[in-house]
């Protein structure tokens, strides 16, 4: 059932040249939730220790947890202490518990009624990606050459360059102007812009990220992903 607010978005907002869609996977096609963050952590301790970090696993969690309240990552503070994100990545992103993660039924409905050719891009890693999809029954919409890792981008992260979006619309066949990205954190919208991608940031009603604060690269606001991709089924 199409909401109220789906209704009046489709009367404010014009999405009819959008020819391909780009996701960003973590906190965009699915919310975070307190158990997934303490999968997070636990993840990123158990990892660094197998690294080498000199701490007792507890501690690490606890290390990790600050990290994620104060950076918005479990790496972080890890980083600070000699741990490499190039060793960390893969290893991290197999220790995490993709079970925790809560399916929707409503966004798988609403993705099928998608046409246009997506492709996810994330910061994670392409297995992470690929198990997250399955856990939450979407699988079917993205094929093994629809799923971009950071490590296919070079490790260029997407706040940091531009080398994802453009292997990612590539992979689509359509342009930069032609094209939609879609994010959960307006930093990873700079370089899409600079593409001439339209931009579109889902807070899920962080007011931090909210239309009343102004950035100039982001093209339309959604509180709720699910308002964004009825839109594009239209």
């Amino acid at each position: 059932m199409v909401s109220k607010l789906s209704r009046r978005l489709s009367d404010m907002i014009d999405l009819s040249h959008i020819r391909g869609v780009v996701w960003d996977l973590d906190g965009t096609l699915y919310r975070y939730t307190d158990n997934f963050l303490r999968a997070c952590n636990i993840a990123a301790a158990r990892t660094a220790i197998a690294l080498g970090l000199d701490m007792d696993e507890e501690a690490a969690i606890l290390m990790a947890a600050e990290s994620e309240r104060r950076h918005g990552n479990s790496f972080r503070l890890f980083a600070e202490r000699g741990i490499r994100y190039e060793d960390f990545h893969h290893p991290y992103h197999m220790a995490v518990d993709e079970a925790v993660l809560e399916k929707n039924h409503e966004m798988r409905l609403a993705l099928d009624d998608v046409s246009l050719p997506m492709i996810i891009l994330t910061n994670a890693s392409k297995d992470w990606a690929k198990r997250t999809l399955v856990q939450l029954d979407l699988a079917h919409k993205f094929g093994d050459g629809f799923i971009l890792g950071v490590e296919d981008a070079g490790f260029v992260s997407k706040s940091a360059g531009r080398a994802g979006f453009e292997k990612a619309l590539s992979a689509i066949g359509v342009k930069g102007e032609d094209a939609l990205m879609v994010e959960d954190l307006p930093a990873n919208l700079v370089h899409a812009k600079g593409l001439g991608m339209t931009t579109a940031l889902v807070h899920h009603a962080n007011h931090n990220h909210a239309e009343n604060v102004t950035y100039g690269h982001i093209d339309h606001h959604f509180d709720d992903t699910i308002d964004l991709v009825r839109l594009l089924g239209k």
